[in-house]
């Protein structure tokens, strides 16, 4: 992943971030990723972790959590540099994958004036058991004025649904609308997708998804 900040008011340090998702086993002690300044001058970063949740209403939450730390916090990049950011994990083993994100914030120069934050990445990390799958199940459920399609995961992993789409049996296929901008379904949470159809309850429609970068179908009744 390479990236300039854009509210520099020169020029902009193109960053690049090795590996874009941190993928680790729980019980491991540590990992590490790269920040890599490509160009553009040096830039001071800031690097922080969070546990990363899925609630019942389908959001995104990070919140601070002392099952993971980051190391150095902060720090000085300056242009043709690396930094190695050392991820510390306190999971035990378990049967069900962890999710945390770590946030990159590229600071302002102690001289700026008028600059907002140059650049935020989020980047996510996986501690995952030895074994274990995803494992999706799907519903349609009628609303007022469309169909809503959710997918929960019940298994042990995360998976990544990147498109949503419904066909009723006499209709061409509507792609759904994701309630949240991350396509991630995380172990033991659910995705919503919106979709503008009206379809009867008890009705058969199809659901078309892309998971994990291969397309499957199914079947499914609208229920009321």
């Amino acid at each position: 992943m390479l990236l300039a900040a854009a509210a520099r008011p020169a020029r902009a340090a193109q960053l690049e971030f090795l590996p874009i998702i941190v993928n680790t086993t729980l019980g491991a002690v540590a990992t590490t990723m790269q920040v890599i300044n490509r160009g553009g001058g040096a830039s001071t970063l800031q690097a922080r972790a969070f546990a990363w949740q899925q609630p019942a209403d389908g959001s995104d939450n990070l919140v601070h959590s002392d099952a993971i730390s980051v190391s150095p916090p902060m720090f000085a990049l300056p242009e043709g540099e690396t930094q190695v950011i050392r991820i510390v994990l306190h999971t035990p083993p378990g049967p069900t994958e962890l999710a945390f994100r770590i946030l990159v914030d590229e600071l302002p120069p102690p001289n700026a004036t008028n600059v907002q934050m140059a650049l935020r990445v989020s980047l996510p990390v996986f501690a995952a058991p030895p074994s274990g799958v995803a494992d999706l199940h799907w519903r349609v459920v009628r609303a007022p004025d469309r169909l809503l399609v959710s997918a929960r995961n019940m298994g042990a992993l995360h998976t990544r649904v990147t498109k949503v789409t419904l066909a009723a049996p006499s209709g061409a296929p509507v792609e759904g609308k994701l309630e949240n901008r991350l396509p991630y379904v995380l172990a033991g949470a659910e995705r919503r997708w919106s979709v503008p159809l009206q379809t009867p309850a008890g009705a058969q429609v199809r659901v078309t998804a892309e998971i994990d970068g291969k397309t499957f179908a199914l079947s499914l009744p609208v229920e009321a």
